[in-house]
């Protein structure tokens, strides 16, 4: 058996051993096998990377350079940091941009630099493009929240899809999207049937029942298989699930999509 192939077969294993915080990272080494496995880098698209550092589960996978990424953030002063910090390494593609159902300019939202001292740590790596929504993340384990401390700033947005065509990113392994509340937006703006990663992992938890459905749905129909985690969905490529995979998962507290409809 070739080494890449023996080393998939770890992941496998390691990722039925696993805890519901790590399913993340396990699944991403598992993609990676599975990659190296075919002959090929593994890589990955994620929309929404802020400074590509703060509370980033692909940072270590990324700084050892086993995997090729396109990382998208509108925001200025974040995606300045973003370029800063990976500005040698060459597999390593960063745009000033976010995605959307179309192309144009909206208004986001952040924490006023100045004020960052004042809000836990993982504030100033927020932002969204619904001011309500970022006023909420403020405010929580926080009682006195300064809606004066939010910044706008307006910024380029695009269609997903033509992002993916002009950068050569069709082939992407996996898509992570983390744009407080603007998800369903982002998967809009993407055709699953030209554009099939290995998994993808977006955040859950400011999305109301509605939205959350009408993502679920347009991944089902694309064959995806979704699990529910503490405040992200991970949905798997069929081809991705071996034996026993979904009932690791299931006994690690994920919640899969056809449970929840029940």
């Amino acid at each position: 058996m070739a080494a890449d192939a023996r080393h998939f077969k770890r992941a496998h294993r390691r990722l039925l051993q696993a805890s519901q915080d790590s399913l993340p990272g396990l699944v991403f080494d598992l993609v990676e096998s599975k990659a190296r496995a075919a002959g090929r880098r593994p890589k990955y698209v994620q929309v929404g990377a802020h400074d590509g550092f703060l509370d980033d589960m692909m940072y270590s996978h990324v700084v050892r350079g086993t995997w090729d990424a396109l990382l998208l953030e509108p925001a200025t002063e974040p995606f300045a940091r973003l370029q800063t910090l990976h500005k040698d390494r060459p597999w390593v593609k960063c745009l000033n941009v976010g995605a959307s159902s179309k192309s144009g300019t909206l208004t986001l939202h952040t924490l006023d630099p100045q004020a960052r001292d004042r809000y836990p740590k993982w504030v100033p790596g927020a932002a969204s493009l619904d001011r309500d929504t970022f006023f909420r993340l403020m405010s929580m384990r926080r009682d006195n929240a300064d809606p004066n401390d939010i910044v706008e700033e307006k910024i380029d947005l695009r269609r997903l899809d033509d992002i993916l065509v002009e950068q050569h990113a069709l082939d992407a392994d996996g898509l992570i999207v983390d744009v407080e509340g603007h998800e369903a937006d982002v998967f809009a703006g993407a055709r699953f049937d030209q554009f099939s990663p290995e998994f993808i992992l977006y955040e859950n938890v400011h999305l109301d029942d509605a939205t959350d459905r009408r993502i679920r749905d347009q991944l089902e129909a694309a064959n995806y298989v979704g699990f529910r985690l503490s405040k992200d969905t991970l949905c798997l490529n069929p081809s991705l699930l071996a034996p026993g995979l979904e009932a690791a998962l299931a006994n690690l507290g994920a919640v899969s999509w056809q449970n929840l409809k029940s």
